[in-house]
């Protein structure tokens, strides 16, 4: 099992049955449930001084105890606060969770603190969390996004300017995706190796695809339209920059 040295949202000292309540009529399908976490926790600096955003949030959620929540109805509501984009609720949420190691290990509450980590750029925090979990492939194409545009953003304030393409290649190859967020095959130019080399093939039999064809490649190799289409523009590109080269070579070489 994974160990997070910080994790703002399970420290036993930081949660309270009373600290937060949710509206059970904004999250449908949610009731309360029987908890084993009904032990009583000694006062502590963060209750006497709760967390910012905790108020705001107790004032939308006015009815029912957290304490009283599953393991799957935490991450309903996490999935929720995601979808709605409700990022500062979300923050709060996760900091209020309860002490427990199913919480720790969740994959959906896993996905909000990363997500999270993300928005308030807490980018150590989101590596620790990408790279010491082995995430389920349906989680792959969100985390792969949060890992790639964080190093974008880190890189964007180490240059002080956005990047371009060719910057974006670079620092994607400097950060490879870490395993547990990825299928474990080689990535060459933004796609997979197999992507790439079905390209290859399709390209060999003709350079130039119809609009239908596209359609067929993009589905085979789990690509875009946009995607393929781009490819073979660039491919007919570097095929006939190298040919021009090739052929000017040969005439010096006989005008010589």
């Amino acid at each position: 099992m994974a160990y997070f040295p910080y994790m703002y949202c399970y420290p036993d000292h930081r949660h309270q049955a009373n600290n937060l309540l949710v509206n059970c009529n904004y999250f449908p399908g949610l009731h309360p449930t029987k908890s084993s976490h009904t032990k009583q926790h000694l006062a502590s600096p963060y209750q006497q001084h709760p967390h910012p955003s905790l108020s705001s949030l107790t004032n939308t959620y006015p009815s029912l105890p957290i304490s009283n929540f599953s393991i799957d109805q935490f991450a309903s509501v996490c999935n929720i606060l995601l979808q709605s984009n409700h990022i500062d609720r979300l923050a709060t949420f996760l900091w209020s969770l309860p002490p427990n190691d199913e919480l720790k290990v969740n994959q959906n509450i896993l996905l909000a603190r990363a997500t999270v980590a993300y928005h308030q750029r807490q980018f150590e925090e989101l590596y620790q969390v990408l790279e010491n979990y082995p995430f389920s492939s349906e989680y792959h194409p969100k985390l792969q996004e949060l890992w790639r545009n964080a190093h974008y953003l880190e890189e964007k304030q180490s240059r002080g300017k956005e990047l371009d393409a060719v910057t974006k290649y670079r620092v994607r190859k400097k950060y490879p995706l870490p395993l547990t967020i990825s299928d474990g095959e080689k990535i060459t130019y933004s796609f997979k190796e197999s992507s790439r080399k079905m390209l290859v093939e399709y390209y060999k039999r003709n350079p130039y695809p119809t609009s239908e064809e596209k359609a067929i490649i993009a589905e085979a190799a789990s690509l875009s339209k946009v995607q393929v289409s781009n490819w073979f523009k660039n491919k007919r590109q570097r095929d006939r920059a190298k040919s021009y080269t090739t052929c000017k070579s040969m005439l010096e070489i006989y005008i010589c």
